[in-house]
């Protein structure tokens, strides 16, 4: 864990929400230290290492091609593109709330292609925000093209993530528990499960 300044302001523009200042601290400990950044809700599915040389800085489109989304960002140290995407901070309104953390990537990306790798939006974000049925309803997305699953914490939360246990995970019929269970494997949840049971 590395121990960063508390924003609270980026360019004399004040930051108030939390989910905006992570975008902001991200950026600073990934441009002066490099490596892996995924959002708390992102569940790794297979090894990033045929990523790690693609680029300096390794992203994936979300949705529709065009948008950018930085809830897994891999990047080497002083990257060029993280700092544009930095500097860009300078046009930050804490009213749109996805300017700077979806949008602005994919406008720079198009601007600046030699400096960051777009993968496709599977590589990390599908099923999409909007395809919650695809997880939790269903239990035949093929995942084996992505390296992560952003699960949508925001729009996913009170239906599906509060109330995961163990047990959910070992038995839910569908894409999520799959993926928990090809992710966690079955010896590590079943353990996970003696243990709050106990």
């Amino acid at each position: 864990m590395i121990k960063k300044r508390q924003v609270k302001e980026i360019f004399n523009k004040s930051v108030d929400h939390h989910a905006h200042r992570g975008d902001i601290m991200r950026l600073e400990v990934l441009i002066e230290y490099g490596g892996i950044y995924l959002d708390s809700d992102v569940l790794t599915l297979r090894s990033f290492d045929p990523l790690l040389n693609l680029n300096d800085v390794i992203m994936a489109h979300q949705d529709d091609g065009i948008k950018v989304c930085n809830a897994v960002i891999l990047a080497k140290k002083d990257a060029t593109f993280l700092k544009r995407l930095y500097d860009a901070y300078q046009s930050f309104n804490e009213n749109c709330w996805d300017c700077h953390s979806v949008k602005l990537p994919g406008q720079l990306a198009s601007i600046y292609p030699n400096d960051i790798t777009v993968l496709p939006t599977n590589a990390f974000f599908r099923p999409s925000w909007n395809e919650k049925a695809a997880l939790y309803a269903s239990n035949n997305y093929d995942f084996t093209p992505n390296y992560a699953c952003h699960l949508w914490n925001k729009k996913n939360n009170h239906d599906h993530l509060s109330r995961l246990t163990p047990e959910l995970a070992l038995n839910a019929n569908n894409t999520f528990g799959r993926m928990l269970r090809h992710a966690i494997g079955n010896a590590t949840l079943l353990k996970l499960k003696e243990f709050f049971n106990s």
